[in-house]
């Protein structure tokens, strides 16, 4: 019976660490910028910086929307790059060389 335990513990371990480490590999999640700024990624869905609750067009390590008219970059398409497991590299769309605005995975606040 300890045996079947151990084993089961294990499995849920497992489980748990897997599901973190699959979002971790993709663009999903909530990024923050040190300047307070936020955003939150779910699959086509976003919650831009503004606030604004939409959908756009998303691959697992890259998302592209139409920025709403009332916000920074108004009117324009943004392109979010996922860099490593922390960080996304925002660009217009129509300048993929240009500098990038970094946004860092937001840490849990405790």
């Amino acid at each position: 019976m300890r045996r079947i335990g151990l084993i089961l513990s294990g499995a849920a371990a497992a489980l748990v660490l897997g599901a973190g480490l699959a979002q971790a590999d993709a663009i999903d999640g909530k990024w923050c910028r040190k300047d307070g700024r936020r955003m939150e990624i779910d699959g086509a869905r976003i919650i831009t910086p503004g606030g604004a609750d939409m959908t756009g067009d998303y691959s697992r390590h890259a998302f592209q929307y139409l920025v709403p008219e009332k916000e920074e970059h108004g009117g324009t398409r943004r392109f979010l790059r996922l860099r490593g497991e922390n960080w996304v590299f925002a660009y217009p769309a129509d300048q993929p060389g240009a500098d990038p605005e970094i946004w860092e995975r937001c840490t849990p606040v405790s």
